[in-house]
Formats: C-alpha cells, structure tokens, sequence
C-alpha cells in the first residue's frame, strides 16, 4: 500500500489517495504534518490502514457462502469517504482484514486500548462485509 497522490493538504489536514495497485481508496492521513515535502509523498508506503466509524456498532456480516467469499471494496452512497468492504480475517489479535493487497485494521473498533465497542468474535479465515466511514492511513 502506498500513496498515489495527494488530494488536498495543510498543515492540519492531509487527504490522500492509496493504492495497492490494482484498487484506489481515499483516505485521511493521519501523519500530519508531515517532515517531507509535498511534491515526494507520492508512493509513501502506509504503515497502516486504519477503518473508522461514526456508528459505535456498524452491522458486520459474515460470509458463509464460499461463491460470495470474494473482495469488495466500492463507494458508498452513504458520504463521501464511505466503502462497502468485503474481505478476508488475517489476524485475529491485531484485528486485521485483508481487501485485495490492503490490509485494513479494525482496532478502532475493537480493540480496548481505544476502548472497543464490540467483541471481535471473528475468525482468521472468515470472510466479512460491512461500511467502514472512511479511512485512516498512517505513514
């Protein structure tokens, strides 16, 4: 994962776009303000994809049928910044779901050193669905 470009930056704010090199999803960068110069930060590697949630208890869906365990990763209609994700559980104790070549966390989510607001009762392995809000990129 890293940044293609970047949409629009300040001081304060930093709106990017990151690919895997096959999809493209907008995100805040959370690493502002950053010690490079703008006209670099093409093909930063991101540390880390980060989920975030308006809702405390977003609907997460699991995926038991094998002929619909495949990547999703589009737009909502619900804002600007929101995607319908569908992907695989990679890592159960950094709460890790793996969309195509991102690996996105959901610790905002569950993890209570950000106080979690749900058990992640997931398995590796388990394919899930839901509506992330918007995300996060770290550099």
């Amino acid at each position: 994962m890293h940044i293609k470009r970047v949409k629009e930056y300040s001081s304060s704010y930093c709106e990017v776009v990151v690919t895997d090199n096959f999809k493209d999803v907008v995100c805040i960068c959370d690493s502002v303000p950053l010690d490079i110069e703008i006209a670099s930060m093409d093909s930063i590697e991101i540390k880390k994809m980060n989920a975030f949630f308006v809702d405390e208890t977003p609907q997460i869906t699991v995926i038991s049928d094998i002929k619909k365990q495949n990547y999703k990763l589009s737009k909502s209609g619900i804002c600007g910044m929101a995607y319908n994700v569908k992907g695989k559980v990679v890592d159960t104790q950094q709460y890790i779901v793996k969309v195509y070549d991102f690996y996105i966390s959901l610790e905002y989510l569950f993890s209570p050193e950000y106080n979690g607001f749900q058990d992640f009762s997931y398995k590796e392995g388990e394919w899930i669905e839901l509506v992330v809000d918007r995300f996060d990129a770290i550099v």
